[in-house]
């Protein structure tokens, strides 16, 4: 756990019990940095133009509601560590505004992760924002599988078991071992995938809950494919975001927020 995490729920806990105690203005200012991201509009002739946050707005002018925000948020900001390391996600394909003054972060890796489109909407069942990243594998792994399936006849790799074919040994059939989780059989190991199938359940079980995905004959050839698949599926959803750190002083933040759940953090450029 990170320094800054002790501080997080407590924080935003504060920051919410001093947002009712804003004038009207104030907090309708910074429920219009929740509701935008200061995003470019595009008008009808194709053009851009920015549209700024009342938040945004009102630093810059450094006006009343500014300064009540500033006030109110000064006590939350002392019992904050002086540094805090906080992380932005940026998605290429969505304009920034290089001007603004004001940017959004936050203290946990992950949310950002989502912002740069690295994890997932989705909820997979086991984990929230599941990562769109796949495991990749490493040439040690693929040297270890091959000598364990040559010296018991089966092995898994990332999820998928590859178990020699007893009527064709020269061949292998490759299961889904998500596949055979959903069966009940958790963390499926190689012993359970050869117990199952010596019981003969693999032509009933594959028909009905889709767990053969194919055969083959090549099984070095078969990892170093998928280690390739792999590694340039993995390369090209890297190459649509970016995740960015910062440290940063606490002076640079004027308030905190658990929008949509993230921990933002509003800081100053």
């Amino acid at each position: 756990m990170r320094y800054s995490e002790l501080f997080e729920k407590p924080q935003i806990g504060m920051a919410k019990k001093a947002w009712t105690e804003l004038p009207v203005d104030a907090q309708e200012a910074i429920k219009s940095w929740e509701r935008s991201a200061g995003y470019s509009w595009v008008n009808n002739d194709g053009s851009r133009h920015w549209v700024l946050p009342e938040l945004e707005q009102h630093f810059r002018a450094n006006d009343a509601v500014a300064q009540v925000i500033e006030r109110t948020f000064a006590p939350i900001r002392a019992a904050l560590p002086p540094i805090i390391k906080l992380y932005r996600g940026l998605t290429p394909g969505i304009p920034y505004n290089p001007d603004r003054i004001l940017e959004s972060w936050t203290d946990t890796l992950k949310d950002a992760e989502l912002f740069a489109n690295y994890r997932s909407l989705l909820d997979n069942g086991t984990e929230r924002f599941p990562s769109r990243f796949t495991k990749e594998i490493t040439d040690q792994q693929i040297a270890s599988a091959l000598a364990t399936y040559n010296k018991l006849g089966y092995v898994t790799v990332n999820g998928r078991a590859y178990v020699r074919n007893k009527e064709h040994p020269q061949y292998y059939d490759i299961y889904s071992v998500a596949s055979l989780d959903n069966r009940g059989v958790q963390n499926a190991s190689p012993e359970k995938i050869q117990r199952y199938k010596d019981n003969g359940w693999d032509a009933n079980f594959a028909s009905r809950n889709h767990s053969h995905i194919t055969d083959g004959d090549n099984l070095e050839k078969e990892l170093r494919d998928r280690q390739s698949e792999i590694a340039e599926r993995n390369k090209n959803i890297r190459a649509k975001g970016q995740i960015i750190t910062r440290e940063t002083p606490r002076e640079k933040i004027i308030w905190i927020t658990n929008n949509l759940g993230s921990k933002e953090y509003i800081v100053q450029k």
